[in-house]
């Protein structure tokens, strides 16, 4: 056999060595390549009804439909903290009965989940929250149910960027939900639009839509401490208020104003409800130029709000306690009929369309047109969901103005709440991290084959030391 080289045991090693490295490098660049357009790193693919025990991200992979026989049972179970559950625009449909999405801290506390970009539809309750604190309800829609986003015995949670229509309720928060967050939601063509019930006071809305409601557009009973809520779009006014088992809704058809006023067209009903009641309000002035105040017709008869105020555009009044249909009425004018007309409907979100690898995107379509955009106590909103006997869901063709709404969920079920908010800035930087990992991996290939043509050249030359 023939001797080697001096130094060559020595340079193969050291050439094994550095190849191992980098096809070390090569394997790790190109292993994630492989996932690049399939589910985010570590997320678990859901496509049928299931229970959520582990914390982790969990993204539905197709749309799912569950047949559920227990109203209080649920299609997809969450009981674990520290859970994203991602819909990724597709749909979590029932027959009419149990929970699309429940968060269930009941038995043991439940934080930090976040239910985001899914369409939940004919369920009891779409997404529920049922004792959980700081988590999100973001970029849901919920149609076709009887309590569309619901909270019981939550807190310092937020529901964001939803829209709830032809529910019984829209979205709902009660047995006793504190310091959460409603934000940028619309609430279109339910029975009850925005509810809190059950000792749920001390919970704010912000930037949100409440119109088309057949029954009450915000409604607030049963709750010792109050609700503070900023820039609730109605179809008839913009309101702002903290209240206590107070009721609002749109009025087209005020009583004839008095002589020395005008009509601005902005005006609301206002409703005691269950409870002691509280109202501090202030409402847009209906733009109409010229100076304006608050007032309050009861019965027909209009008087002026006492102690209300006129700053910018609105008018306000404090500590009410006397309600009835309040309205921003001209200083001067003639009095007489006012014709009231609605604002334009916003673009309601109906549908959410899947896009595999990104972000799901939203279709808004029109909501239908706000011509008559309260009607009376007791009519039954368009498209609510039928109960399981067929009965349509909190059916109320016999109630008195202001009654609650006995069917809107068993009690400590009506719960509405949602977790920290985060962007979409991760699809971005995921699409950006695999290409990332592409040029690499390319990179590494490149390399490992100019390093196997320098060795190649040098043992041709007998210059293999220093390998």
């Amino acid at each position: 056999m023939n001797a080697l080289p001096a130094g060559s045991n020595r340079s193969q090693s050291t050439l094994a060595a550095v190849v191992l490295a980098a096809l070390a490098v090569l394997a790790l660049a190109v292993a994630p390549v492989g996932l690049a357009g399939a589910q985010p790193a570590g997320a678990t693919p859901v496509n049928a009804c299931t229970t959520i025990d582990t914390p982790g991200r969990y993204v539905l992979t197709e749309n799912v439909t569950g047949d559920v026989a227990d109203e209080d049972e649920a299609c997809i179970e969450v009981t674990s903290g520290n859970v994203t559950l991602d819909g990724a625009g597709h749909s979590v449909t029932g027959t009419g009965t149990g929970h699309g999405v429940e968060v269930d801290g009941a038995q043991t506390p439940v934080t930090n989940v976040t239910v985001e970009r899914l369409h939940a539809n004919e369920w009891t309750v779409g997404v529920f929250l049922l004792g959980v604190d700081e988590s999100t309800v973001r970029d849901v829609i919920a149609n076709g149910t009887i309590s569309g986003v619901s909270l019981a015995q939550s807190g310092e949670s937020r529901v964001i960027d939803t829209t709830a229509y032809n529910n019984s309720i829209g979205i709902a928060v009660g047995g006793m939900s504190h310091n959460n967050t409603v934000r940028n939601a619309v609430a279109v063509q339910n029975k009850w639009g925005i509810h809190f019930e059950r000792e749920s006071g001390n919970n704010t809305v912000r930037n949100s839509v409440a119109r088309n409601n057949s029954n009450w557009d915000y409604y607030g009973m049963r709750n010792r401490g109050p609700n503070t809520v900023s820039n609730l779009e109605l179809s008839t006014a913009t309101l702002s208020f903290t209240a206590q088992n107070v009721a609002f809704r749109s009025i087209t058809d005020p009583p004839a104003l008095p002589a020395g006023t005008a009509n601005r067209g902005a005006y609301v009903e206002a409703f005691a409800a269950a409870g002691d009641s509280s109202l501090s309000l202030t409402m847009d002035d209906g733009a109409g130029g010229g100076a304006a105040t608050l007032w309050r017709a009861s019965q027909g008869s209009w008087s002026r709000v006492p102690g209300a105020t006129s700053d910018g555009g609105t008018v306000s009044g404090a500590n009410l306690t006397a309600f009835g249909v309040f309205g921003a009425l001209s200083d001067s004018g003639n009095g007489g009929p006012a014709n009231v007309t609605a604002s334009d409907s916003p673009s309601v979100q109906r549908t959410m369309t899947t896009v595999p690898g990104s972000a799901a995107t939203s279709t808004a379509t029109p909501a239908t047109t706000d011509a008559t955009a309260a009607t009376s106590v007791g009519s039954n909103a368009t498209g609510v969901a039928a109960g399981a006997n067929g009965s349509t869901a909190a059916d109320e063709s016999t109630e008195r103005p202001g009654a609650e709404p006995g069917t809107a969920a068993s009690d400590g079920s009506e719960a509405d709440t949602a977790a920290p908010e985060t962007g979409d800035a991760g699809g971005l930087l995921s699409s950006t991290v695999g290409w990332a990992k592409v040029i690499f991996a390319a990179a590494a290939l490149v390399a490992l084959v100019l390093l196997g043509t320098v060795v190649v050249i040098r043992r041709r030359r007998g210059r293999n030391r220093g390998f």
